[in-house]
């Protein structure tokens, strides 16, 4: 047996793009849950979720999937924004053991993250972040986004964001110094 599938799993990434991702905290679960298209690896004791595809790619034959390259025609632009449409009701839930931290890194994206209690790593680009009951050291990467909710922010946690909206309740137990810088 490799040394590395017998070591505990110590967090969780996920990577996605385009779809709406709940990520939420389940007790009963030992690691995680996953319905929605996607991918799971190992990374040491990191498990890595990934749900990649976009819209504009294409498989060999020319449908959509996740080999081949991007796409992009007018002349299948009736087809091409009902397609695209109905590519905003694909979703990922992620289920997640409250204790383990979780890292995302999302573009393009509606996210939502609930009950988590071991902290969270997240950067996001061109999405909508839903924060509910997060507890634990947060490290936030913001751009052209908007971030809202309630977190309980811990130990060593930032947010840095450009071209970006946070709003953040701040529960019991917050830890927190503000500093800012403003660049032209």
């Amino acid at each position: 047996v490799h040394a590395a599938l017998t070591e505990s799993v110590t967090a969780v990434r996920v990577n996605a793009s385009y779809r709406s991702v709940d990520i939420v905290a389940d007790p009963t679960v030992a690691q995680i849950a996953v319905t929605g298209q996607h991918t799971v690896r190992r990374e040491g004791t990191t498990l890595v979720v990934e749900s990649m595809d976009s819209p504009f790619t294409l498989n060999d034959v020319g449908e959509p999937g996740a080999k081949g390259h991007a796409s992009f025609s007018f002349a299948d632009l009736p087809r091409g924004l009902a397609w695209a449409k109905s590519w905003t009701e694909q979703r990922l839930v992620v289920r997640v053991n409250p204790e383990l931290p979780v890292e995302l890194d999302a573009a393009g994206a509606s996210v939502k993250i609930s009950g988590i209690e071991g902290g969270a790593k997240l950067r996001v680009i061109a999405a909508a972040l839903k924060l509910e009951r997060v507890r634990g050291p947060l490290d936030l990467d913001v751009l052209s986004s908007s971030v809202k909710g309630f977190a309980a922010p811990t130990g060593t946690s930032r947010i840095a964001c450009e071209s970006a909206s946070v709003k953040l309740l701040l529960g019991a137990g917050s830890d927190v110094r503000i500093t800012s810088r403003n660049r032209l």
